[in-house]
């Protein structure tokens, strides 16, 4: 300690009560944060090996969700088990990879559940579902079938009929 400054080594050599329980638990945070830093660098060296070796596949799974998302806003058992058969039924269709659907619910106490189904801010089909669930599955298959001839129409008139309005949407 010969080239450290006077100040400095006479702190270094003072033996006063806790000093040392206080360099004991320096070393015992730095230790701890150095484990933890180092847990933590493996990870993420293994998460990006695994997203690299994953990197074709990835861009295989991004293909695919290109179009035909549909978004569950439901919040009823019954509205989502209508979700997932009507997701089912759906995914049968031939436009089901070009649109975008949202499924909406309105739970009312005399009617059962509102269901209605929009493509582009525009609604296509509605239905109340009772609280009786063994018609669930008819209806989404109905639906689904119901909506891919609708979404076909439009395409259609898209195709015919020229619209000079910019925002086709109304706003």
């Amino acid at each position: 300690m010969k080239n450290i400054p006077g100040d400095l080594a006479q702190r270094c050599r003072s033996n006063r009560p806790g000093s040392t329980i206080r360099r004991w638990f320096a070393v015992l945070a730095l230790v701890s944060v150095a484990i933890f830093l180092g847990g933590s660098m493996s990870a993420f060296a293994l998460d990006e090996g695994v997203i690299e070796n994953n990197a074709q596949g990835q861009q295989d799974l991004l293909q695919d969700i290109d179009g035909g998302i549909v978004v569950d806003h439901t919040i009823t058992m019954i509205a989502h088990e209508f979700y997932q058969h009507f997701v089912k039924f759906w995914r049968d269709q031939p436009a089901f990879s070009t649109h975008n659907l949202t499924i909406y619910e309105r739970p009312t106490a005399r009617w059962g559940s509102i269901v209605w189904i929009e493509h582009k801010n525009i609604i296509i089909f509605r239905a109340n579902l009772f609280s009786a669930r063994s018609k669930t599955e008819a209806i989404a298959e109905m639906a689904a079938k119901n909506i891919n001839q609708q979404l076909e129409q439009i395409e259609l008139q898209d195709l015919l009929f020229d619209d000079p309005d910019l925002t086709k949407e109304g706003y």
